[in-house]
């Protein structure tokens, strides 16, 4: 907001501010920052949001941001370098013979592949959450992340498995946390991308 009335040169009413103003400013400003373009659109959501509270509070009829950022181009820094590429089933093969079927990473690696669950969902998953035929995620990244994950008939021996053998009240057991985050998953992923490399995975 200070940078905006700062290149707008003045301290505006909010219903004197146009929909020219706004156009303007993304285009002569944001537009030209050195961020991606997530970032841009994520400065016009905080915008945008705080003439919706002023909407709400009566001291304006019109939101000049509503919408703009669907005109902010998708980024195209980096290529396509970085991205995810499915694994070949050689590749799955490399990995899980490459793996004891006792080490934790191994389990994981099966729920992840046969589930689509993130790391640390299932690291973080307790056993009261495990079910015969699926998997309760309490909670994640978004609020969509609560939901129920079917487990796969091949993945079930193996879930029922970790459940009868289990130690910690989790479903992959031994798991040490780590990180800002405190998280089950953080020394896990650190070795899985030791001995994905290791083993000539990349």
């Amino acid at each position: 907001l200070q940078d905006f009335v700062a290149w707008l040169g003045r301290d505006p009413k909010l219903p004197s501010v146009t929909d020219d103003d706004t156009s303007r400013y993304l285009t002569e400003v944001l537009m030209k920052l050195p961020v991606s373009s997530k970032t841009v659109k994520d400065t016009l959501c905080d915008l945008s949001a705080t003439w919706n509270w002023a909407i709400g509070r009566k001291f304006t009829k019109e939101n000049p941001w509503a919408g703009l950022s669907r005109s902010v181009p998708k980024s195209t820094r980096g290529g396509t370098r970085g991205r995810g590429q499915p694994w070949t089933e050689s590749e799955l093969q490399t990995l899980l013979n490459g793996l004891p079927v006792t080490d934790p990473l191994w389990a994981m690696s099966v729920v992840a592949l046969t589930t689509g669950m993130r790391a640390n969902e299932i690291a973080e998953t307790q056993l009261c959450d495990v079910h015969d035929q699926y998997i309760h995620v309490p909670a994640g990244k978004s609020e969509s992340a609560e939901r129920d994950v079917l487990l796969h008939p091949l993945v079930v021996p193996l879930v029922q498995y970790l459940r009868k053998h289990n130690k910690d009240g989790y479903l992959i057991p031994g798991l040490k946390r780590g990180g800002d985050d405190d998280k089950r998953s953080h020394y896990a992923a650190k070795r899985f991308t030791r001995v994905r490399r290791k083993l000539g995975l990349n």
